[in-house]
């Protein structure tokens, strides 16, 4: 232990010791401390430099260990990557084996038979798709291999469904196009398609709208061809001829394929609406499923069209049936949420604003046969062809009476009447409205034309009476037409038939003109100026020759005529009714008159006798 004076156990004795040595004691103290000093600085210089020793081999076994470190680190790293990887493989195998008793239940479904198969599939597929979610979230999708297998065997159900709906689609318009309908069947078959159509959709986000739409058109155009076989009408040459409907043919009917139609997209209506549950996505696949359907029935009706405007003299009344057949189509429309294509309106206004034109063609087509008639220098003709060819045309033309009234009541009366009139025609011009008016006005307007033109085109060749006899012969032939089953007597009615009766008064005029120039010479012969006749004894002697030739010539031309029963009694009637009373008065005067006796002798039939002869007439 080292002392210092301060210590507490400094040694009093020695201070009373000699002061002398104090000086002396002092330095050997401070010599004692430098010296103890010195020691301890050297102490300490070895102490550092012990210490520096040390840090620098530490230093040393610091840097010698830091790889090992490092190393220790890497391994544990490894290893905790080594762990994650067993747990990732594991999840991954899990996956696996999920996916694969997936497959194995895929399997026994794989057939799809009833609706329980195809649920089954579906749960199957969502099965699939929620594994891959999984993989996904996990971070695991980069297993190409297992996401490969997976990816296909989801998009390989997928294709399956839809194969299967198209599969079910198919079945049920195979069922729609047989002999046999089996309404449960249908039913089944529906809801298989309506369970695909709505699992697809909302659980697999995808639509399978195309796949119905494109089915079902093609479905519906194709039953219509089968059900119609619609066919433009074979092209009539015969100038003559007019088309007078289809008859049994319905092939060429064009208001059958517009009735089949309708039917089918009233159907295919329901049908879509069972298939799809949803109004809107069934209204926009009704649309989408019926254009085509209306786009055929805008291209029919187009053809027919261009083929009735093309022959518009033979085949104008097929537009009719055209315009008939539109409006079924546009009826049956507007009762469903359709858009209407308007080419298809375009061609109803077409064939309406045709169909109004009709009218005026059929005048133009009478006055073209008159105009290329040709009539011999000594015509010896009874029934004209002509115009029994034209009225019987007109009998024909009254098949469409219903369609007419239609058409007629936008139309002004005699607007259908040609520029040139025939001589003795008379127009009616009292304007009306009323549809059976107007079309009574035009069927009689066609006949009375018809019957004035033939009358001009033989009135030069012919003596009047023979050309009375022949128009009566014409007006009996077309009586016959009226008397038969035909619209025309009913769509002439009172009016018509009235304008008919004075043709044939006509005719009896014209047939009978030289009986009426007898009777007028009769009553001529009969007038007196006071007392006398006109004529002497001996003239009226010639007179009455002249006349009972006359009368006997003309009795045995009409006896030997071969007119038509009904016109022949009507003939004798008339010429009984004018002559008749024009001889009694005539004999009567001579008979009464004392200075006419000698005339009495040259009568050949008394009153009795000639009311003999006339009635014998006939």
């Amino acid at each position: 232990m080292l002392l210092s004076p301060t210590s507490s156990v400094f040694d009093n004795g020695a201070s009373r010791r000699s002061s002398k040595l104090a000086i002396d004691e002092d330095e050997a103290d401070l010599t004692v401390l430098s010296e103890n000093l010195e020691n301890m600085n050297g102490y300490c210089n070895e102490i550092s430099d012990k210490l520096r020793q040390i840090s620098i081999k530490n230093s040393d076994a610091i840097r010698g260990m830091k790889p090992l470190i490092l190393k220790i680190n890497t391994l544990k790293l490894q290893q905790k990557n080594i762990n994650a990887t067993e747990a990732v493989i594991h999840k991954v195998k899990e996956y696996a084996s999920s996916i694969k008793k997936l497959d194995v239940s895929l399997g026994s479904v794989a057939d799809l038979r009833n609706l329980d198969q195809i649920g089954k599939y579906c749960n199957i597929l969502s099965g699939y798709e929620r594994i891959r979610g999984e993989l996904i979230k996990r971070g695991l999708n980069g297993f190409q291999g297992l996401m490969k297998g997976l990816n296909h065997s989801i998009n390989d159900c997928e294709g399956t469904l839809k194969y299967e709906m198209k599969a079910e689609l198919k079945r049920l318009s195979e069922l729609e196009s047989g002999l046999t309908f089996n309404k449960d069947e249908e039913r089944v078959l529906i809801k298989q398609v309506e369970f695909i159509y709505e699992y697809m959709k909302n659980e697999r986000s995808k639509s399978t709208l195309d796949i119905i739409v494109s089915n079902r058109s093609s479905h519906v155009l194709k039953l219509l061809k089968e059900r119609t076989g619609i066919t433009l009408p074979n092209l009539v040459k015969d100038q003559n001829y007019l088309y007078g409907g289809c008859g049994k043919d319905l092939r060429i009917s064009f208001v059958n394929y517009t009735g089949q139609a309708m039917q089918l997209l009233v159907s295919e209506f329901g049908i879509v609406s069972k298939l799809i549950a949803s109004t809107r996505e069934s209204q926009a696949a009704f649309n989408k499923i019926i254009a085509p359907l209306l786009q055929h029935i805008s291209d029919t009706g187009n053809s027919f069209l261009t083929f009735a405007s093309k022959n518009k003299y033979a085949y104008a009344t097929l537009l009719y049936e055209i315009v008939d057949g539109l409006s079924v189509v546009f009826s049956t429309v507007q009762k469903f949420p359709l858009e209407t294509p308007e080419d298809l309106m375009t061609t109803f206004e077409d064939c309406k604003s045709r169909a109004r034109l009709i009218f005026q063609q059929l005048f133009e087509f009478i006055h073209q046969r008159y105009v290329e008639m040709v009539v011999t220098e000594h015509p010896n003709e009874t029934l004209n062809n002509t115009f029994m060819m034209l009225v019987t045309r007109l009998n024909k033309f009254s098949l469409f009476k219903e369609q007419q009234l239609q058409v007629i009541s936008q139309t002004r009366i005699g607007s259908w009447l040609p520029q040139y009139r025939p001589k003795g025609f008379q127009e009616i011009r009292t304007m009306s409205n009323d549809p059976l008016f107007l079309l009574s006005t035009f069927y009689s307007d066609a006949i009375e034309y018809s019957f004035y033109m033939l009358a001009e085109k033989f009135e030069p060749h012919m003596l009047e009476e023979d050309l009375g006899v022949m128009l009566l012969f014409n007006l009996d032939g077309f009586q016959n037409l009226l008397d038969s089953k035909s619209n025309m007597k009913n769509i002439l009615g009172q009016q018509g038939i009235s304008r008919v009766e004075r043709l044939k008064k006509k005719a009896i005029d014209k047939a009978t003109s030289g009986w009426s120039d007898m009777t007028t010479k009769l009553m001529e012969a009969s007038t007196k100026q006071g007392d006398s006749f006109n004529m002497s004894n001996k003239e009226m002697g010639k007179f009455v020759d002249s006349f009972t030739r006359s009368f006997n010539e003309n009795y045995h031309k009409l006896q030997n005529k071969n007119l038509p029963p009904f016109f022949k009694k009507e003939l004798a009637q008339n010429i009984r009714k004018m002559l008749g009373p024009a001889y009694r008065v005539f004999y009567m005067s001579v008979a009464q008159d004392s200075s006419a006796k000698s005339v009495l002798k040259h009568f050949k039939y008394s009153i009795g006798d000639f009311e003999h002869q006339l009635v014998t007439l006939a």
